[in-house]
């Protein structure tokens, strides 16, 4: 019989006889066989292997989507709202891309310019460029009583 890997012999300089071939092939079907079940359950989720059935459909139906982490839809929590004219440095920390560095330019800003009139005046602080406000402006309200001072 004629061997179908001549290629493999040149490559390794040594050739292989029936046996070793066999094992060769055993050990390559065994490791994409392990590959394929890590990407199957990476896919299902580790707490939901295909070989667990679920009951009735409609208890299929009526299951949260965080059963099937893979599908589970990402959610960030809401931003905080936040009284630009009120709010101390602890709270101004709370709305994101805002660290106590920044919240204590804000605080020292409206501190020399009496009160916010609207939130627009935050481009005037050191350290909060156009991409920045767009990211934090929703996060700001002004309460008109507020502003008047």
């Amino acid at each position: 019989m004629k061997t179908s890997f001549p290629k493999i012999r040149q490559n390794l300089g040594v050739p292989l006889t029936g046996p070793e071939r066999k094992v060769l092939g055993f050990l390559a079907l065994l490791t994409l066989t392990g590959l394929a079940v890590l990407l199957l359950k990476s896919f299902l989720g580790a707490e939901n292997p295909l070989w667990v059935q679920p009951g009735p459909k409609e208890e299929t139906l009526k299951r949260p989507p965080q059963s099937y982490p893979a599908f589970a839809p990402k959610t960030n929590p809401a931003p905080a709202s936040v009284d630009l004219n009120r709010a101390d440095e602890r709270e101004l920390t709370r709305v994101p891309k805002v660290g106590p560095v920044m919240a204590k330019r804000i605080v020292e800003y409206r501190r020399k310019i009496g009160a916010f009139k609207n939130i627009s005046q935050l481009r005037n602080v050191s350290g909060i460029g156009a991409k920045k406000f767009q990211q934090m402006a929703p996060c700001f309200f002004i309460r008109p009583e507020s502003a008047v001072k």
